[in-house]
Protein backbone atom coordinates (compact mmCIF):
# COMPACT_ATOMS: atom_id res chain seq x y z
CA UNK A 1 0.00 0.00 0.00
CA UNK A 2 1.69 3.56 -1.00
CA UNK A 3 0.85 6.37 1.68
CA UNK A 4 2.16 8.68 -0.92
CA UNK A 5 -1.22 10.22 -1.68
CA UNK A 6 -2.46 10.45 1.47
CA UNK A 7 -1.61 12.35 5.43
CA UNK A 8 -1.58 9.90 8.31
CA UNK A 9 -0.72 10.73 11.68
CA UNK A 10 1.14 7.41 11.96
CA UNK A 11 4.74 8.33 11.70
CA UNK A 12 6.51 6.12 8.15
CA UNK A 13 8.85 4.09 10.45
CA UNK A 14 6.16 2.61 12.67
CA UNK A 15 3.42 2.38 9.90
CA UNK A 16 5.89 0.28 7.59
CA UNK A 17 6.01 -2.32 10.73
CA UNK A 18 2.38 -1.67 11.52
CA UNK A 19 1.30 -2.96 7.62
CA UNK A 20 4.32 -5.61 8.18
CA UNK A 21 2.18 -6.85 11.60
CA UNK A 22 -1.29 -6.33 9.66
CA UNK A 23 -0.46 -8.98 7.32
CA UNK A 24 -0.24 -11.60 10.46
CA UNK A 25 -3.08 -10.31 12.76
CA UNK A 26 -4.94 -9.35 9.45
CA UNK A 27 -5.65 -5.54 9.59
CA UNK A 28 -4.52 -2.26 7.80
CA UNK A 29 -3.55 0.54 10.03
CA UNK A 30 -4.91 2.70 7.39
CA UNK A 31 -8.37 0.62 6.97
CA UNK A 32 -10.41 3.36 8.54
CA UNK A 33 -10.02 7.19 10.68
CA UNK A 34 -11.18 5.11 14.00
CA UNK A 35 -8.49 2.27 13.03
CA UNK A 36 -5.81 5.16 12.56
CA UNK A 37 -7.14 6.41 16.36
CA UNK A 38 -6.32 3.46 17.77
CA UNK A 39 -3.00 3.10 16.19
CA UNK A 40 -2.02 6.92 17.09
CA UNK A 41 -3.62 6.73 20.54
CA UNK A 42 -1.52 3.46 20.89
CA UNK A 43 1.71 5.27 19.73
CA UNK A 44 1.27 8.04 22.23
CA UNK A 45 2.30 4.84 24.90
CA UNK A 46 5.28 4.14 23.82
CA UNK A 47 8.47 5.22 25.06
CA UNK A 48 11.43 4.36 22.60
CA UNK A 49 13.56 3.68 25.82
CA UNK A 50 11.34 0.98 26.62
CA UNK A 51 12.61 -1.38 23.41
CA UNK A 52 12.22 -2.19 20.02
CA UNK A 53 8.54 -1.26 19.08
CA UNK A 54 7.99 -4.49 17.08
CA UNK A 55 8.23 -6.39 20.22
CA UNK A 56 6.08 -3.63 22.14
CA UNK A 57 3.28 -3.36 19.77
CA UNK A 58 3.01 -7.21 19.00
CA UNK A 59 1.55 -8.23 22.67
CA UNK A 60 -0.78 -5.14 22.33
CA UNK A 61 -2.16 -6.40 18.64
CA UNK A 62 -2.26 -9.85 20.39
CA UNK A 63 -4.85 -8.35 22.41
CA UNK A 64 -6.49 -5.95 20.29
CA UNK A 65 -7.22 -8.21 16.83
CA UNK A 66 -9.31 -11.21 18.45
CA UNK A 67 -11.49 -13.74 16.91
CA UNK A 68 -13.17 -16.49 18.44
CA UNK A 69 -12.59 -19.57 16.12
CA UNK A 70 -10.06 -18.11 13.04
CA UNK A 71 -9.23 -14.93 11.58
CA UNK A 72 -11.07 -13.37 9.32
CA UNK A 73 -10.31 -14.39 5.42
CA UNK A 74 -10.53 -10.93 3.93
CA UNK A 75 -11.74 -11.34 0.08
CA UNK A 76 -10.49 -7.68 -0.43
CA UNK A 77 -8.05 -5.59 1.87
CA UNK A 78 -8.74 -5.99 5.56
CA UNK A 79 -11.47 -3.99 7.02
CA UNK A 80 -11.54 -5.15 10.80
CA UNK A 81 -14.32 -3.44 12.66
CA UNK A 82 -13.80 -0.83 15.78
CA UNK A 83 -15.77 0.40 18.70
CA UNK A 84 -15.58 2.83 21.14
CA UNK A 85 -13.35 0.40 22.94
CA UNK A 86 -11.01 -0.32 19.98
CA UNK A 87 -10.74 -3.52 17.48
CA UNK A 88 -13.69 -5.75 18.03
CA UNK A 89 -14.01 -9.31 18.72
CA UNK A 90 -14.09 -11.09 15.08
CA UNK A 91 -16.90 -13.80 15.83
CA UNK A 92 -17.14 -15.17 12.26
CA UNK A 93 -18.13 -15.13 8.79
CA UNK A 94 -20.64 -15.53 6.19
CA UNK A 95 -19.50 -16.24 2.73
CA UNK A 96 -22.21 -16.05 0.30
CA UNK A 97 -22.65 -16.95 -3.31
CA UNK A 98 -24.06 -14.81 -5.97
CA UNK A 99 -27.59 -13.81 -5.63
CA UNK A 100 -29.35 -11.87 -8.78
CA UNK A 101 -29.94 -8.46 -7.68
CA UNK A 102 -27.90 -8.62 -4.38
CA UNK A 103 -24.30 -9.59 -4.84
CA UNK A 104 -23.23 -9.93 -8.27
CA UNK A 105 -20.10 -11.68 -7.51
CA UNK A 106 -18.89 -13.66 -4.18
CA UNK A 107 -19.25 -11.92 -1.25
CA UNK A 108 -18.18 -12.48 2.34
CA UNK A 109 -20.27 -11.30 5.38
CA UNK A 110 -17.54 -10.29 8.55
CA UNK A 111 -19.28 -10.12 12.13
CA UNK A 112 -17.59 -8.21 14.86
CA UNK A 113 -18.57 -7.99 18.69
CA UNK A 114 -17.83 -5.88 21.32
CA UNK A 115 -18.15 -7.74 24.80
CA UNK A 116 -18.02 -5.08 26.85
CA UNK A 117 -20.38 -2.82 25.40
CA UNK A 118 -22.51 -4.74 23.30
CA UNK A 119 -21.84 -3.15 20.22
CA UNK A 120 -22.15 -5.32 17.31
CA UNK A 121 -21.52 -4.59 13.55
CA UNK A 122 -20.74 -6.22 10.00
CA UNK A 123 -18.41 -5.45 7.19
CA UNK A 124 -19.16 -7.10 3.28
CA UNK A 125 -16.94 -7.30 1.42
CA UNK A 126 -17.62 -8.47 -2.38
CA UNK A 127 -15.03 -10.45 -4.48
Amino acid sequence: MSTDSFDTAIPSDRLSTLLELGQEFHFDPLSSLEMEAFFVAQLAQYDARTGNFRHWITPILRRSFRYASYPPRWIQNPQWAVGKNGPMLFLGQVDCKPIEGVFHDLASVYVFFDPSSGEQKTVIQIA
